[in-house]
């Protein structure tokens, strides 16, 4: 999974003034050049300060991908201050020594964290939510079968996905509200490679007796009070292989130090909510 992304190549100050630094070999006391900084086509005076760049479309283009790329950079470094923040630490020197290694040796994460209230079903959502699912199924029978299942991508059962979505309590999950738990006729498709003795009447019967009397408000019809109530193989592929942003960001952190003990902080805009811990084990469990 490719977590890094690409400036464009151009100086970082062009961006906050609209204008190119001196030319090569130019006197150090040369005068900004009042240039496009993509492409050297000079200015206009509003140009200059507002949008920064000529009207080109390329350039503009180019433009939006440096902003993205600035503000990407920006989070991803916050992200790591915060995990280098007292409370992070904090978790790290109790697991340390639970572990019995350094506190400098155990790595913390950040993820969402989600709380909210598990509460009936509504009926509206329900008939919904099956009146959608008898249309993909009946068009995913339609459809050429795939030869073979297909299987569930490794990076689903994780032992940081679980850890981390487990401390979150499934925050990315509300998605799912909108979207059907994203079982779209493609997705069935595939499901019902894996579950070849499945017809649409019981892949319909199926997915309707997974219905839990209770759910999440507001997010996805299967997200019970224990997390999602359907099993990996029977989920769509967006649920197996979506993570969050900070999800990748923890990637990228476990990766630097691979094996280490792990902290997973899940914090809401009020504070940190929960804090979860994954040993040399691997297995998940509440601090």
């Amino acid at each position: 999974m490719q977590h890094e992304s690409t400036a464009p190549v151009v100086a970082r100050s062009a961006i906050w003034d609209g204008r190119t630094p001196p030319k090569p070999g130019a006197a150090p006391d040369a005068p900004w050049q009042k240039l496009c900084p993509y492409c050297d086509a000079p200015l206009s005076k509003t140009e200059v300060f507002r949008p920064g760049h000529c009207a080109a479309a390329a350039c503009g283009h180019r433009h939006i991908l440096l902003l993205n790329y600035l503000a990407e950079e920006g989070r991803r470094a916050a992200y790591h201050a915060d995990c280098e923040a007292a409370e992070p630490r904090q978790a790290a020197r109790a697991l340390a020594v639970k572990e019995g290694c350094e506190a400098d040796d155990v790595v913390s994460v950040i993820v969402p964290y989600q709380n909210t209230a598990v509460v009936p079903l509504p009926g509206e959502r329900r008939d919904a939510f099956l009146a959608h699912l008898a249309e993909a199924v009946v068009e995913a029978f339609e459809k050429e079968p795939v030869v073979g299942a297909v299987e569930v991508p490794p990076e689903a059962a994780a032992p940081l996905t679980i850890a981390g979505c487990s401390t979150c309590q499934g925050y990315c999950c509300k998605q799912g509200a909108d979207r059907n738990a994203f079982l779209t006729a493609g997705e069935l498709v595939e499901i019902r490679a894996r579950r070849p003795d499945m017809d649409a009447k019981a892949l319909i019967a199926f997915y309707e007796a997974a219905l839990p009397e209770a759910s999440v408000e507001g997010a996805c019809v299967y997200q019970g009070p224990l997390g999602c109530v359907l099993s990996r193989d029977v989920r769509s592929s967006v649920c197996n292989t979506f993570h969050c942003r900070e999800l990748i960001e923890a990637f990228a952190r476990v990766g630097d130090m691979p094996g280490a003990p792990v902290t997973i902080l899940a914090r809401s805009d009020e504070g940190v909510e929960a804090i979860g811990a994954m040993g040399a084990d691997k297995v998940w469990r509440l601090m």
